[in-house]
């Protein structure tokens, strides 16, 4: 069924200002929790605090970030964490872009498996949570920002609605449509909440393991120097990463 993007603003007119107030102070109220959170950190000596003050852009900066939560872990596992799932799950949440990079670190922190189990769970709340956030209060903000991508991210649905469940596991594990899409739009377009969650937390997994795996791998030829085998694993993971990108080209060619 073709969106109306009309029909939702009109429909969502009463209550955007009321929605738009709440939500901001939800932002906010994380935001300081975030800050009290870090401000309480417990002293850790020989790192650079700096690390923690930007987005970790080269994979320079990442190595160092994960040396300095790997400080911390040390010093106060159960900190570590707390800060680690609550900075995941408020990032996740509002669509703000950074958990790609936890993931990257999460199997430095915590080793690969268990790195692995908590950025899954974390992925999944925190899509479900940015699900409902949408649903509930910033639909009216959503279709009124992104009423293209809605009725592009629509008309992808409605072509695979008969299999719903398998064609949003696709999309998580083969990434075509940006995951913060997915999140903001879900809910508007109709997807159950149930098939959301099933489909991000099973098909999450794979690019998860990738990027755990990637981290550790980075951290091993960094710290020892490179061998066949750290290369061999750098490689598949470039070509798994480029796989999705050429496929979302070849979407775009049929669309």
């Amino acid at each position: 069924m073709e969106l109306n993007i009309k029909d939702l603003v009109q429909s969502t007119e009463k209550t955007l200002k009321r929605n738009a107030v709440i939500l901001s102070c939800l932002f906010l109220l994380c935001f300081c929790t975030l800050i009290g959170l870090i401000l309480s950190k417990p002293s850790v000596p020989n790192h650079d605090p700096d690390v923690f003050t930007s987005l970790p852009m080269s994979t320079d900066k990442l190595r160092k970030l994960a040396e300095a939560v790997e400080a911390y872990r040390d010093q106060s596992y159960g900190y570590t964490l707390g800060l680690f799932c609550f900075v995941y799950l408020y990032l996740q949440s509002f669509g703000i872009p950074g958990p790609i990079f936890l993931s990257q670190i999460s199997g430095v922190i915590f080793g690969k498996w268990i790195g692995l189990f908590i950025v899954t769970m974390c992925a999944t709340t925190g899509s479900a949570l940015c699900y409902l956030l949408s649903n509930n209060l910033g639909k009216g903000i959503v279709v009124r920002l992104f009423p293209s991508m809605l009725i592009k991210t629509n008309r992808i649905i409605v072509d695979n609605k008969d299999n719903l469940l398998n064609y949003l596991l696709f999309l998580r594990v083969m990434p075509i449509v940006p995951n913060w899409i997915i999140n903001l739009a879900a809910p508007i377009i109709g997807v159950p909440l149930h098939k959301f969650v099933v489909a991000t937390f099973f098909g999450l997994i794979p690019p998860n393991f990738i990027y755990a795996t990637g981290g550790i791998t980075l951290k091993t030829i960094n710290d020892q120097g490179a061998d066949y085998y750290s290369l061999g694993v750098l490689i598949v993971i470039g070509v798994l990463v480029v796989v999705p990108a050429l496929r979302k080209k070849e979407v775009k060619v049929k669309v």
